[in-house]
């Protein structure tokens, strides 16, 4: 894809496509997600007339349809050297690009499983819960970070913006 709604000639060998009722999503190489009809013509009800461009530091593996009107994608963030993975969703059933999830904005927590300090890649208030759902830690200001030392081996949860992140802790 060329950015002015033009696609060269190739041959999808080794980039990620997937099959969605009368249609299918192909995966670029610079990150872009496009979607066509069976006639090769690009479905413009999808995203930014037919092709969603993921920002500059996010690089997908793969993407996958999910249930009856998703689309999965796969990644990781290529701006660090840990490569944090990336997972975002898309709905598809509908024609409006107001529904594609703001990957930029997600949340990854690394490294996991983690010994002393379980990191976020933007600051956040969090809790820390065991597996029976009891508050072990929590933070008063956004932070970077979690110290997790303290805890013994094993499982837990942290909640982050009322969502629940499984980690563990060697």
């Amino acid at each position: 894809y060329n950015g002015r709604g033009e696609f060269r000639n190739f041959i999808a060998m080794d980039l990620p496509v997937a099959i969605y009722e009368n249609s299918f999503f192909i995966g670029g190489k610079n990150g872009e997600i496009a979607n066509f009809d069976l006639n090769l013509l690009l479905n413009e009800g999808f995203a930014n007339e037919g092709v969603f461009t993921l920002p500059d530091d996010i690089r997908y593996l793969d993407i996958k349809v999910q249930g009856s009107d998703k689309l999965l994608m796969a990644g990781y963030d290529n701006t660090s050297d840990t490569k944090k993975a990336v997972l975002a969703r898309f709905a598809i059933g509908t024609n409006s690009s107001s529904n594609i999830e703001n990957i930029s904005n997600s949340i990854s927590i690394y490294p996991n499983p983690a010994t002393d300090i379980l990191h976020f890649n933007q600051a956040q208030t969090y809790e820390i819960l065991d597996i029976q759902g009891r508050v072990l830690k929590k933070s008063e200001a956004e932070q970077n970070s979690a110290n997790i030392s303290e805890l013994k081996n094993g499982m837990y949860f942290i909640k982050i913006e009322n969502k629940l992140f499984k980690f563990i802790k060697n």
